[in-house]
């Protein structure tokens, strides 16, 4: 399965947390393998740290363990889904300013008006745009890095 459209770089320059002396740190939680592999490799090349879960339990449990600065989150996981873990990310004091992305199959009627209202910062569809990623995350890292 071919999330990931465009595979050429998007050029973007994402903020360096050179105070800090690390990488931004971006989570993707998804349950398909084939898109975690993908999005590590390509979030990677853009220098990014990159942290990967499968499911919404160790989603939550490695957001809480080292809080990423935006995680790109599935909606359709098993278990709980993303507007699950979502609502949880948002109730732990060390998530709930972190800025969540929905990275989402379903379509643009679907998602375009609900998601925003139940709180995610942003939308990216699937198959997955690398330029239209790389915007979005660099608009949230930006948005961070100023605060």
């Amino acid at each position: 399965m071919d999330h990931l459209q465009d595979a050429t770089e998007p050029e973007l320059e994402l903020p360096k947390k050179e105070h800090k002396g690390i990488r931004p740190r971006v989570l993707v939680i998804d349950d398909d393998t084939s898109f975690l592999e993908l999005a590590d490799v390509a979030l990677t090349e853009q220098g990014l740290d990159v942290r990967l879960a499968a499911d919404a339990r160790s989603g939550l449990m490695e957001a809480l363990r080292e809080p990423p600065d935006v995680i790109l989150l599935d909606i359709m996981l098993p278990g709980e889904d993303g507007i699950d873990l979502l609502e949880a990310l948002r109730a732990e004091p060390e998530t709930h300013d972190i800025p969540v992305v929905a990275c989402t199959a379903l379509g643009e009627r679907e998602s375009g008006a609900l998601l925003p209202t139940v709180g995610f910062d942003g939308v990216v569809p699937k198959p997955l745009d690398l330029r239209e990623l790389g915007r979005a995350l660099l608009a949230h890292l930006r948005a961070k890095s100023s605060e």
